[in-house]
């Protein structure tokens, strides 16, 4: 039923007072809720208008208020339906918990999780795995692992969620300990696994980690999927690895736009700039933009500071530096190129003043390899 019916229905049980028998009105508005064409406003406004509606028609508002992404709106009507006095299930205590994992207040969702445990609703499956994905999402690990621990039966999904909760809050050891645990638990490894362990192989430059992961990737056929890849190309940049992540990109049988700014940056950060520039040109030919308005800026202020440390040109270097983009990446080999020009020229006081921006911009590293900063 389209949406002109939907509303011509409406209108003939407004006529015949049809739309006060309960039962007729919450088939009107499950339907307006289901429908593709209309909002789950529609079905909301009559609802308040119908005395007796049951739980599920109001469970299905709930839930349209989800798909159409707003949350805000989805925890209103579970509020309203709390003090209306209705008898709540497991479904409409699934979707507002999944609504609370949406809005920036995280009070509502720990009422919503007391109100399980209340009702004997907590142990179910989908109801753990569901808190376990609000938590994360407020980056409560200890809430994650709490949830987690007091789950009987296990799937992926939650292992999944335990350990990609692990590696959004930079605890990338423990996310890798939490790895070795589902291989213990049997657990089949899927796409999400993969990316996850591999983002906390790069946080931690674990490049032997990274290249096992590489390999059990391989082996289980999961080197197709576009964000496995990627996570492998950012790996193994990460892990100075540059001609391991050039051979999967340049094998990759489909490129999104963030294998192409990966691939981007990690040449920029080696300093191979006409090759990041020559992948940049190939990326806007395929008419693929950029996530990063800066990205090209950035590289061609690296050439030009490049250029002015080969020629010695002091003054120009600094107005390049200068002027480099307030919102770009200013990584520590541009301010090294800087402080290489002033240590040629013994003005040792300017190379001390770039350690300082160097320290205050988080980006100071020390190594063999950049020893010229130091008089």
């Amino acid at each position: 039923m389209d949406i002109d019916q939907l509303h011509q229905v409406h209108a003939n049980m407004i006529t015949t007072g049809l739309i006060h028998h309960p039962p007729a009105a919450s088939k009107l508005v499950t339907s307006f809720a289901g429908s593709l064409h209309s909002k789950t406003r529609n079905a909301h406004l009559i609802a308040k208008k119908v005395e007796g509606l049951d739980t599920y028609t109001w469970n299905r508002i709930i839930k349209g208020y989800l798909e159409e992404s707003d949350p805000k709106n989805a925890i209103l009507v579970y509020t309203c339906v709390k003090k209306m006095g209705l008898k709540v299930d497991s479904y409409t205590l699934l979707f507002a918990v999944k609504a609370c994992g949406l809005v920036p207040e995280i009070c509502e969702g720990e009422q919503v999780h007391g109100q399980l445990y209340k009702l004997g609703f907590v142990s179910e499956l989908i109801i753990q795995t569901a808190l376990l994905t609000m938590y994360g999402l407020f980056d409560k690990v200890r809430c994650v692992q709490q949830v987690f621990d007091e789950t009987p039966h296990r799937d992926i999904v939650m292992w999944n969620s335990l350990l990609a909760a692990y590696v959004q809050q930079d605890y990338h050891s423990q996310a890798l300990a939490i790895s070795h645990e589902m291989v213990k638990d049997n657990m089949k490894l899927n796409e999400m696994t993969v990316v996850s362990i591999l983002s906390a192989c790069s946080a931690l430059r674990d490049l032997r980690m990274g290249t096992m992961i590489h390999g059990f990737v391989i082996r289980n056929s999961l080197d197709m999927d576009v964000f496995v890849q990627n996570a492998l190309i950012g790996m193994y940049l990460k892990c100075e690895s540059l001609s391991k992540a050039r051979v999967i990109f340049q094998t990759m049988g489909a490129r999104n736009v963030v294998s192409w700014t990966s691939m981007i940056n990690g040449f920029s950060d080696n300093n191979y700039l006409s090759e990041a520039l020559d992948l940049f040109r190939e990326m806007e030919s395929r008419n693929i933009k950029p996530d990063e308005i800066t990205l090209l800026d950035e590289i061609i202020w690296r050439i030009f500071l490049r250029g002015c440390q080969s020629q010695g040109d002091l003054g120009l270097a600094s107005r390049v530096m200068g002027n480099f983009p307030e919102h770009g990446r200013r990584g520590c080999e541009d301010y090294i190129l800087l402080s290489n020009l002033y240590a040629t020229v013994a003005e040792w006081d300017c190379v001390n003043e770039i350690r300082k921006k160097m320290k205050v911009a988080g980006v100071i590293k020390w190594s063999p390899g950049y020893s010229s900063i130091q008089p």
